[in-house]
């Protein structure tokens, strides 16, 4: 008995893996991306790893992209003249200087 699957286009991220799927075959699209090679010092590759760990990230390519996200969110936000701050479990907050 045939089975007959509907074309199902999945956009994961911008800059991810975008998978079409039928029937017979699973192909894939990258979009452009840039490779870079990272040459780390002992203590930020502790970081990077630690990171990795404590957010459960699939990889180190994800905990980049997290922090790329939030980096940008928080210039975005210095740029338009606005401060950033963490408020503790009890309500206080605290500047948080990002230069």
């Amino acid at each position: 008995m045939a089975v007959g699957v509907a074309m199902q286009k999945e956009k994961l991220q911008d800059d991810e893996l975008i998978l079409s799927r039928s029937a017979n075959k699973v192909s894939s699209i990258r979009h452009k991306s840039l490779r870079l090679n990272l040459v780390l010092p002992d203590k930020s590759a502790s970081r990077l790893e630690k990171l990795k760990e404590l957010t459960e990230a699939s990889s180190y390519t994800e905990v980049i992209r997290n922090a790329i996200r939030l980096y940008e969110a928080m210039v975005m936000e210095y740029e338009k003249g606005n401060k950033v701050q963490i408020v503790d479990k009890d309500g206080h907050p605290t500047g948080v200087n990002i230069f």
